[in-house]
């Protein structure tokens, strides 16, 4: 199965905690993505005013991005994604950096409810 590769710009904090939860998990470096990869439909399974409520109200994108890492995710999600992203900004045309957002955001909720 393809794979679609995800690099971006995050937090050094939030690098960390997510590399500390994957250890509390017992997820080996290897399965990273695949862990990433739940945490990101997970998040995606919200409605679409509902992602953008919180995208807004957690500031995601005001962080100041110190850190970076890359996750590997199947072409499925990769499409649902892409379809999510579009109509993110059909509700809001002024919203930048969705995709990096979105990725930031599913790992803070993915650490919130641990």
């Amino acid at each position: 199965m393809q794979k679609k590769r995800i690099s971006l710009l995050m937090p050094s904090q939030l690098k960390q905690d997510f590399k500390d939860l994957l250890k509390e998990e017992g997820v080996s470096p290897r399965k990273k993505s695949s862990y990433f990869e739940s945490a990101l439909k997970k998040y995606m399974s919200k409605t679409d005013p509902e992602i953008l409520k919180s995208l807004e109200r957690d500031g995601i994108s005001n962080y100041v991005n110190d850190s970076s890492d890359v996750y590997l995710i199947t072409e499925d999600t990769s499409i649902a994604l892409d379809g999510l992203i579009y109509r993110l900004k059909h509700l809001d045309p002024l919203l930048e950096g969705v995709q990096s957002c979105l990725v930031r955001a599913s790992l803070v909720n993915c650490l919130v409810n641990k």
